[in-house]
């Protein structure tokens, strides 16, 4: 997917929501040759399992990233936010918190590429999306969406 949405390029400056231990950072970079693109996971062990295996994976709360403003190219997340995984009475907070997150740290023109099977009964994220005028650009796979954050 990366390689059809950044043709040519190897280094990409982005980020991967709820990566665990890292193994697609490991696939895009061992296999693809796509450096990068760091990990955020909040598990401090899967966190010390990664960086011991040489897989950038920092400790980050995704409802409060410790990043710049407008400065990653990509957010990538897979079956991150899901509904299921933040069920509860701040479940709804929860993920407009990480969704403004991801919005606030993507550059204008930025793309955010979420598996997340959007028949799942719930919170709609997408609906969420639209409050920040992200358009739905791609629908390349069942429960692959991809976003990305209009230049104004």
């Amino acid at each position: 997917m990366l390689k059809i949405l950044f043709p040519g390029r190897t280094i990409i400056n982005g980020l991967e929501l709820g990566c665990n231990y890292g193994p697609y950072l490991h696939f895009l970079e061992n296999k693809r040759g796509i450096t990068g693109i760091r990990g955020a996971e909040i598990d401090e062990l899967a966190v010390e399992y990664a960086q011991r295996n040489g897989v950038p994976v920092d400790k980050m709360n995704a409802a409060n990233l410790p990043l710049e403003s407008n400065s990653q190219e990509v957010v990538l997340s897979n079956n991150f936010l899901c509904p299921t995984h933040f069920q509860g009475h701040r479940g709804e907070e929860i993920m407009d918190s990480i969704a403004r997150e991801i919005m606030r740290v993507l550059r204008p023109g930025g793309i955010y590429v979420s598996s997340l099977d959007d028949a799942v009964p719930g919170i709609s994220v997408f609906a969420g999306f639209q409050t920040f005028s992200c358009e739905r650009r791609y629908d390349v796979l069942a429960g692959l969406r991809i976003w990305y954050k209009p230049e104004s």
